[in-house]
């Protein structure tokens, strides 16, 4: 989900229930408000991660936020289906290395946040 702050957000907020927000893809940005006043604001996605956030959590969380687990399926058995000649719709192909190239830049994102704690 997406949020914004004027203050810069912490990687982890505990919700105070056992469960956490782990935000991410922060970035400041210039505001304007009613007055005209310029101001640093910032950005950010989050997703809840249930229990102790560790990297196989905010990574699944991640992913699922823009990838269900049927659409994952279906990504890959839509390629598959091309690979194997049974489908010749070319995009698959295409969407697949998308899915890939998301999934790694997810986990190279986590693993980056995680060594900054």
């Amino acid at each position: 989900m997406k949020s914004n702050s004027n203050e810069r957000p912490e990687i982890f907020l505990d919700l105070g229930d056992g469960n956490y927000h782990y935000n991410y893809n922060v970035n400041e940005v210039e505001k304007t408000d009613e007055s005209g006043e310029k101001h640093a604001s910032f950005d950010y996605d989050y997703v809840k991660i249930y229990g102790k956030p560790t990297y196989e959590e905010c990574v699944k969380a991640v992913i699922a936020s823009l990838y269900d687990y049927a659409a994952e399926i279906a990504l890959i058995n839509k390629y598959q289906s091309y690979v194997l000649g049974l489908d010749d719709d070319s995009l698959a192909r295409d969407e697949y290395l998308t899915y890939l190239q998301y999934v790694r830049d997810v986990k190279q994102k986590v693993k980056q946040d995680l060594n900054t704690l």
